[in-house]
């Protein structure tokens, strides 16, 4: 096992999105009152605000990677970096909203002793599930490096909106680990952690939830739908198959979708 120091790291996967990411590195330096590692992971290119960020002091890590890796596999590279006990895994478009103190850190560390927590979400439940979602969360860095192995011994592949290559610690395959293993990933409200991202939360009528964004048509299943008749009109046979398979890809989603969703504030 390798051996950690005491700090926290703070893993930050940004992709190109300069203002967003200078939001979320100074509300960490804000707001995050407790001894830290800022690690960087920059994802498709050596950019100019990037050196920016780390002279001034807000990254002790950077990692460039050359071209965009994906969220999965960027993950997974943030987190064969990390070099402490526990890590907050958060991307560029979330940012620290209130104070997380080392009391806090004190209490959320002692839920994770718990072995049916797989981690802890900073950024609240708008859904009020207990089930992993790439928003941001509070983690043991050892129990996710433990999830490199997947029934044939290989992470799926990424799905929805995530990269077509992406391995590792993506989102469909954290929420599947945690759902064969009845781990929970229980929220914290108010949350410490808000987005500044497209993304809209859907409550259907039939009790399944989306997560989707219109203008670039992808959409992530976060509670599966159970009947196709409670649903509004909008989808083709072939786009409901999808849905039901967890394997969206470029679809159509009707734009009236907008008017009927919930979105976390500070969402645009």
């Amino acid at each position: 096992m390798k051996q950690f120091n005491d700090k926290v790291s703070i893993l930050i996967l940004d992709y190109n999105k300069p203002e967003e990411a200078r939001l979320c590195l100074e509300s960490v330096q804000k707001h995050c009152k407790f001894e830290k590692e800022v690690v960087f992971y920059s994802n498709g290119g050596f950019q100019d605000y990037v050196i920016d960020f780390y002279q001034d002091g807000l990254i002790d890590k950077l990692v460039l990677s050359k071209k965009n890796m994906g969220l999965g596999i960027g993950t997974t590279d943030l987190l064969q970096l990390c070099r402490t006990e526990y890590f907050i895994y958060l991307q560029q478009d979330q940012y620290f909203y209130r104070d997380l103190t080392e009391h806090d850190l004190g209490i959320l560390k002692g839920f994770l002793e718990y072995p049916e927590y797989g981690c802890i979400s900073l950024a609240g439940s708008p859904c009020g599930l207990d089930i992993y979602s790439d928003r941001c969360h509070l983690g043991k860095t050892d129990f996710f490096r433990s999830m490199d192995e997947w029934e044939d011994g290989f992470p799926d592949k990424g799905v929805g909106p995530f990269w077509d290559g992406a391995e590792g610690y993506n989102e469909n395959f954290i929420q599947r680990y945690f759902k064969e293993h009845k781990f929970l990933a229980p929220a914290i409200n108010p949350p410490f952690v808000m987005d500044n991202g497209q993304w809209s939360i859907r409550e259907n009528p039939d009790g399944s939830i989306f997560k989707h964004r219109p203008s670039t048509k992808q959409l992530w299943v976060l509670k599966k739908p159970e009947e196709r008749q409670a649903w509004p009109e909008g989808l083709t046979d072939f786009e409901w198959t999808l849905i039901l398979e967890d394997k969206w890809e470029q679809g159509s989603i009707p734009e009236n979708w907008k008017k009927d969703s919930f979105k976390v504030e500070g969402w645009d």
